[in-house]
């Protein structure tokens, strides 16, 4: 019953941060089939009685699903069409949400692996460890979301530190060649420059150990909120 109600919990907190799951397991399907009746889970997207062929076999079916047609990169001359074909190229990869798996056993490392992202029980087997990408150290699926909340404070802090260094060398580095020279006569103090290249890397080191402050809130529907929020602002951009 402990086990039965993380797993309506976390189901939950999918449903509500916008997380379509599915539930494929090696369980008989009587089993599956009540578990997916307590959920709330859509039939068609069960699978009981899964071999691990057929686990890789769901992971590529839901790819296939979600997948939009990709162009091919071909040869262009000019830095602005180069510019434009990645951008294009990269709103056609954010269209298309990635493949998640959550496993435990020997025999989910095969799909774990085909996944784009691969999330291993930390008190699973060792061979499911090492064919996951993340490896979760407590046995509650709801670490899950948290992982996904931490990852997309990194990205956002990612992105925020290359507009920073990028904004700071862009005003920095004339100056620093002395572009002011015609009206104050005078040149930067190669100390200066010094300082201010070093102010460069330590504030953006900086930043990124605030990382090190972070707490998931107690209330994991908090987080699946957010995130919700999050992803509609994105579809609306």
């Amino acid at each position: 019953m402990l086990l039965e109600a993380a797993t309506v919990y976390f189901y939950e907190c999918c449903t509500m941060a916008d997380f379509p799951a599915s539930l494929c397991c090696c369980l008989f399907r009587r089993v599956a089939t009540a578990l997916a009746q307590r959920l709330g889970l859509p039939l068609s997207r069960v699978v009981a009685e899964a071999t691990p062929a057929i686990k890789v076999h769901m992971i590529q079916q839901l790819r296939q699903q979600h997948s939009t047609t990709q162009h091919a990169h071909a040869h262009r001359t000019g830095l602005l069409k180069q510019l434009k074909h990645w951008w294009l190229w990269r709103r056609e990869q954010q269209k298309c949400p990635c493949v998640a798996m959550v496993g435990d056993g020997i025999n989910d490392s095969p799909a774990l692996a085909e996944a784009d992202v691969g999330i291993a029980i930390g008190a699973g087997a060792d061979i499911a460890a090492q064919s996951a990408d993340m490896i979760l150290m407590k046995d509650s699926l709801t670490d899950v979301l948290v992982a996904l909340d931490i990852s997309t404070r990194a990205y956002h802090r990612m992105v925020w530190n290359f507009i920073w260094a990028y904004g700071y060398n862009a005003c920095a580095i004339p100056l620093a060649a002395g572009l002011l020279y015609p009206a104050t006569h005078s040149l930067l103090p190669p100390w200066i420059a010094a300082v201010a290249m070093a102010g460069s890397s330590v504030s953006v080191v900086g930043s990124s150990l605030l990382l090190k402050l972070y707490k998931p809130d107690k209330d994991i529907r908090r987080i699946c909120k957010a995130q919700s929020d999050g992803s509609d602002r994105h579809n609306s951009v």
